[in-house]
């Protein structure tokens, strides 16, 4: 923290707080490859842009990311072998990643709000595993930072300076997949309370419905928030239970006059794990009924982003324009009784009605639709059938377009 920042928690000349300083304890949970990983029999780190070694290991040779395949074991929840040890960091040079850091910004920005660093938790994960396993360690490690703040000496004097002089109560800022990790976290059937120690939880662009990018993941290699060798990768992903949780769980695939879900045959064919995905699709299930207290959503709204797919002979063909369901659950149709395709957006990644975690919406005011004479429903017309521009990793809805302006918004409350 900068001299800047200490004068904004603490001014020069008083032991006051300043109003926006809070007693709560917050928890910092970052994406999906946003934690570091360090192979505890081997003592090598497995994941981390720590320096150019590593990045050019990974290119170059052929076990360079072998270590990060899911074992037979760690399937099996034998866990241990692959340990997360921080946020990822990464140094300036890195051309890719225009030299940002994705969370240290994110995190000294936070520190200007709390009392004491110490009522910072950084969480950081193993994102190879499921995001239900995350969940229980998530609940664990929240508990714990929790108890030990209100112990802390600057727990009582954060109390003093607000009106209400509560306890201080959990706070998590959720990043990309790092938003399904809370929510896992705060189930009741796990920490019945959790949740009435959670004061809110803020989830930057995750995808509660899934994102079409993961399924260009398991087919192509391509897609992640770093580069890395596609076929290596594609190879690996295959394994992770992690990246199966952030499969499209909406009506997704393109198929004869309609969009069905993508099925675990589906996602085989594409070359992930037929199982992996059936579970994915059991935990989504099992998480429509938990509640985050005091949900606050930012999520992107004007970038070109996939919504749908088509499969065919196992090659996979992303489309920016989604169908659109009536009130009673149908599609939206035209005159020719053809399934209307419109323009929707997101931050590039996540779908805007994908990341929200009810149901996506039925409306957008944003859309437009795209008409056709005739139905064309494997091949269904879209304007633009390359990827989207990648965005910037400091932010998950940074624009792609020089014309467009960078947009973002904020949802209310999910209640």
């Amino acid at each position: 923290m900068n001299e800047q920042q200490r004068q904004r928690r603490r001014p020069h000349g008083t032991d006051e707080f300043p109003d926006h300083v809070t007693q709560d304890a917050v928890v910092v949970v970052p994406g999906i490859m946003g934690s570091t990983l360090h192979d505890t029999r081997t003592g090598n780190d497995v994941w981390g842009l720590g320096g150019v070694s590593w990045l050019l290991k990974a290119w170059t040779t052929p076990s360079g990311l072998k270590s990060l395949a899911m074992t037979e074991d760690e399937l099996a929840a034998k866990l241990g072998r692959i340990k997360a040890t921080g946020l990822l960091k990464h140094s300036a040079w890195t051309p890719y990643l225009a030299g940002s850091e994705p969370y240290t910004d994110l995190v000294d920005t936070i520190r200007t709000s709390v009392a004491d660093d110490a009522a910072i938790l950084e969480f950081a994960y193993g994102w190879r595993l499921p995001v239900a396993a995350n969940g229980r360690l998530l609940a664990d490690a929240a508990r714990l930072h929790l108890t030990a703040l209100r112990r802390h000496a600057t727990h009582a004097q954060g109390r003093r300076h607000r009106t209400d002089q509560r306890e201080g109560r959990l706070v998590f800022v959720a990043h990309s997949m790092g938003g399904l990790v809370p929510r896992a976290a705060l189930d009741p059937g796990y920490d019945g309370d959790l949740q009435a120690d959670t004061r809110g939880v803020i989830t930057l662009g995750t995808p509660f419905q899934g994102s079409v990018k993961t399924a260009i993941i398991l087919a192509t290699g391509r897609g992640t928030p770093v580069p890395l060798p596609h076929r290596k990768l594609r190879a690996i992903c295959a394994t992770m239970p992690g990246l199966h949780d952030l499969l499209p769980q909406y009506r997704s695939l393109r198929a004869e006059g309609d969009v069905p879900h993508l099925t675990p045959g589906d996602v085989a064919a594409i070359g992930g794990d037929a199982e992996l995905a059936r579970n994915a699709a059991r935990f989504h299930h099992g998480q429509r009924g938990i509640t985050l207290p005091g949900h606050r959503s930012i999520v992107g709204v004007n970038q070109p982003t996939w919504q749908n797919l088509t499969i065919t002979d196992g090659t996979v063909e992303a489309h920016l324009d989604g169908a659109r369901q009536n009130s009673g659950g149908t599609f939206i149709r035209d005159r020719n009784d053809c399934i209307r395709y419109f323009q929707l957006h997101g931050d590039g990644t996540v779908g805007t009605s994908s990341s929200t975690a009810t149901a996506p919406s039925t409306r957008n005011r944003r859309s437009s639709p795209t008409s056709s004479p005739t139905c064309r429903s494997r091949t269904a017309t879209s304007p633009r059938r390359g990827p989207p521009s990648k965005p910037s990793p400091r932010s998950s809805a940074t624009t792609s377009t020089p014309s467009r302006p960078k947009r973002r918004r904020e949802l209310a409350p999910e209640t």
